[in-house]
């Protein structure tokens, strides 16, 4: 890029950014927290990144939120029948889960490599 053009980019940049135009993203300009990215076996870190970049989730970290959102509601619920669906529904939520996390604990002894828990 010829310095002419790196010059112009920069301006541009800069003016946007006085005008607020970036539509940045929460957490812009704080340090990143890769720890999570370490945290996961080394065979899984590509395929994790790539679903969290697309906005996706694995399936097992989607029924961890759902969890946990059935789990505040229910902490805020007033109503016995309501409650007693929600316990249902995280009962159900948390099972399918530990399905998730059987399946690769069979497919480690089967020969895959499982370095650590998921989380």
């Amino acid at each position: 890029m010829s310095a002419a053009r790196r010059l112009l980019a920069e301006k541009r940049t800069q003016e946007a950014m006085e005008k607020s135009d970036l539509g940045l993203a929460p957490g812009f300009g704080q340090p990143l927290d890769i720890s999570e990215y370490f945290d996961l076996p080394a065979a899984d870190r590509l395929g994790y990144s790539m679903l969290k970049s697309a906005g996706a989730l694995p399936p097992e970290v989607a029924l961890i939120r759902e969890v946990e959102e059935l789990e505040r509601t229910l902490r805020h619920s007033r109503e016995p029948m309501e409650a007693a669906q929600l316990r249902t529904q995280i009962q159900a939520r948390r099972t399918s889960f530990r399905q998730i996390l059987d399946g690769g604990r069979r497919a480690s002894s089967a020969g895959a490599s499982l370095e650590g828990p998921l989380f």
